[in-house]
């Protein structure tokens, strides 16, 4: 979700946000004639020949029940290709109003075709998006429907055209100190004080891509807790005027194959998509060293019970209510109630609430064996995107077949407060921002 799932959401909301023929037809309008190449070296974009009632067919997809789309950000740098920065697979079934979003670690050992076993980012560096896309086919076991691409650069210019995200920043390192990292090399500097705040482009790309501090677990779940959120706050009528703005921009910079048609019914299909029915997952792992080398191994037992839950997610209906068991451990006994209200909205049982001493930074999600949807469902109810969903033997109530420990990411029913603009870490000097536009100097008036 690094710099192109922002691209590729602003994408799919310019046909939904125009409401109809009026904000597409100018959109295509502005768009590339076909004869031009994207600024990505990808494919051109050429306009197809169907009338706008065509376009706004009654069914997404031509009716079809599965789609995939491969989502790859890259960091490119000094003119050579760069690695798969974000890799992550889209699911979709458009006639259940269905999704499944899942992420790839970067450091994950996989088979390369042509290759040797390696590091499943560098396949882009290898062979570019046609060897990313048939070494996911090939980890999956099935094939890739479409596949989109953007870079480092791109993000940041769409990102400022549309005005940046509100997003609750963890404190990873401890002790008030946020997120901080500083590569010269790749132009990356992210100083980033914990607490739900407004952050720019340049501060997007920094949230999505730290790991100094913690896992490549965590890495993928701030991609996803990103992208629902640019989901919430850009699917919008009132960001219209942006996104038509942005929208020539992104359909010069945007690699993909997706066609107008596609582009139109991936947007209606993922507007008629409950939040609560995006199941969001990471390809399981587990760290090895291998010859000095640091690898995510992926771990095959679990990685098969997730596809199976991620089919059955998309192929039922919504994962069904159970009973669910609370920890609070949000410093706030409010806080507790609220999360059991917004479950039961939802046909939840609560089972047993539970006032643990002490907090917790970030809510954690435990599901026993085969719940993983249902556990996905919940942390999306209770808006905690960056929660820690993991799997357990069981839960303090036999009857509950999920536990939830509410952290001080949880704001209850209200929601987080009114994002203020992001600070920089406490103690800490931030770089200057190599994208902001450079001052003019002032000349000296003629004598």
């Amino acid at each position: 979700m690094s710099r192109l799932l922002n691209a590729l959401i602003y994408l799919v909301c310019l046909g939904i946000l125009g409401v109809g023929a009026v904000g597409v037809y100018q959109t295509m309008a502005a768009a590339p004639t076909g004869h031009e190449k994207s600024e990505t070296g990808g494919k051109p974009w050429s306009l197809p020949s169907f009338s706008l009632s065509e376009l706004f067919a009654p069914v997404p997809f031509g009716g079809r029940e599965r789609i995939s789309i491969m989502i790859v950000g890259s960091d490119e740098g000094g003119g050579e290709r760069g690695r798969a920065d974000t890799l992550m697979v889209l699911f979709l079934n458009p006639q259940k109003h269905r999704a499944a979003l899942l992420s790839f670690p970067r450091d994950l050992r996989v088979n390369i075709p042509g290759h040797k076993t390696d590091k499943i980012n560098h396949t882009y560096r290898f062979g570019g998006v046609p060897l990313t896309r048939k070494t996911v086919e090939g980890f999956l076991g099935t094939p890739i429907d479409y596949y989109a691409h953007s870079d480092f650069k791109s993000f940041v210019k769409c990102a400022d055209m549309l005005g940046g995200c509100d997003l609750e920043v963890p404190d990873v390192e401890g002790k008030g100190r946020g997120m901080n990292y500083d590569d010269n090399w790749g132009n990356l500097h992210i100083h980033l004080q914990p607490g739900y705040q407004h952050l720019n482009a340049e501060q997007c790309i920094g949230f999505v891509r730290y790991r100094h501090g913690d896992s490549d677990i965590n890495r993928t779940q701030r991609q996803q807790q990103f992208l629902k959120a640019m989901f919430e706050q850009k699917l919008k009528v009132q960001n219209l005027p942006q996104l038509l703005r942005a929208g020539a921009f992104i359909m010069r910079t945007l690699d993909t194959d997706l066609d107008w048609r596609g582009v139109t019914d991936l947007t209606r299909s993922l507007k008629q998509t409950p939040m609560d029915n995006i199941m969001t997952a990471t390809i399981p792992m587990k760290d090895a060293m291998i010859g000095g080398v640091y690898y995510a191994m992926p771990q095959l037992a679990r990685l098969h019970d997730l596809f199976a839950a991620i089919d059955q997610h998309l192929s039922s209906e919504p994962a069904k209510p159970c009973q669910v068991v609370l920890v609070n451990r949000t410093g706030k006994t409010q806080l507790a109630s609220d999360a059991a209200q917004m479950l039961q909205t939802k046909g939840f049982q609560i089972a047993k609430t539970t006032e643990a001493k002490g907090t917790a930074k970030r809510s954690q999600v435990l599901f026993e064996e085969k719940q993983y949807a249902t556990a996905s469902r919940v942390s999306t109810i209770l808006r905690v995107e960056g929660a820690d969903v993991e799997p357990t033997q069981k839960t303090e109530d036999p009857r509950a077949p999920i536990q939830v420990v509410l952290g001080r990411d949880f704001y209850g029913q209200a929601g987080p407060p009114k994002a203020a603009p992001a600070k920089a870490a406490p103690g800490v000097k931030p770089k200057p921002n190599p994208f902001a536009p450079r001052k003019k100097k002032a000349t000296a008036s003629a004598q």
